[in-house]
């Protein structure tokens, strides 16, 4: 069981201090009306995704999922061809990837990059001088997604994204700390 922010316990998996996980598939929130959550947290912690299969941050429909890169951990997520990472893939899916702390990472390899919000609600953050790698994001595919998030925030923070930026639906917003931004 994992604790989130909000105080919400979660059935999920957590990667810390060391610890590594590597696999070639992974869905969280797999299951309508389920919820899932992974959490890479602490130095040397790694998540490393192989080049086969798929990421899903809530799948199914209605089903609730989030992932978190914290406290210097890395996700390293290789995706085959045009697959993407998924977040809040399906109608009424409600996924979110956070990436907060110096030294955290997320480095997503391949050319469908990260979809936010494909079908259902996605949100994608990066904050307190964490950072993304991407080659493509896109922000609300199709029209029944909505209340998509891409959200950079605070000193440090970074997204590096070297293919498109999509912007369909949803909001694109740079929020500065007590240090500003940048």
């Amino acid at each position: 069981m994992a604790m989130t922010p909000q105080g919400t316990v979660l059935p999920g998996l957590i990667i810390a201090d060391g610890a590594r996980l590597t696999n070639d598939v992974l869905s969280l929130g797999s299951l309508a009306g389920f919820r899932g959550e992974l959490l890479v947290t602490g130095q040397g912690a790694v998540y490393d995704k192989g080049y086969a299969g798929s990421l899903y941050v809530a799948f199914e429909t209605g089903a609730t999922a989030r992932m978190a890169v914290e406290d210097g951990g890395l996700a390293n997520i290789r995706l085959n061809g045009t697959e993407p990472l998924h977040i809040g893939s399906k109608t009424n899916a409600a996924g979110t990837l956070h990436v907060g702390g110096t030294g955290s990472l997320l480095r997503v390899t391949g050319s469908g990059g990260v979809l936010v919000g494909e079908y259902g609600q996605g949100t994608l953050s990066v904050s307190n001088g964490a950072a993304a790698v991407v080659e493509k994001i896109t922000l609300g595919l199709h029209p029944s997604s909505s209340n998509n998030l891409l959200e950079i925030a605070g000193q440090g923070s970074a997204v590096t994204n070297s293919g498109a930026c999509v912007l369909g639906r949803g909001t694109l917003r740079f929020t500065a700390d007590e240090q500003g931004f940048g």
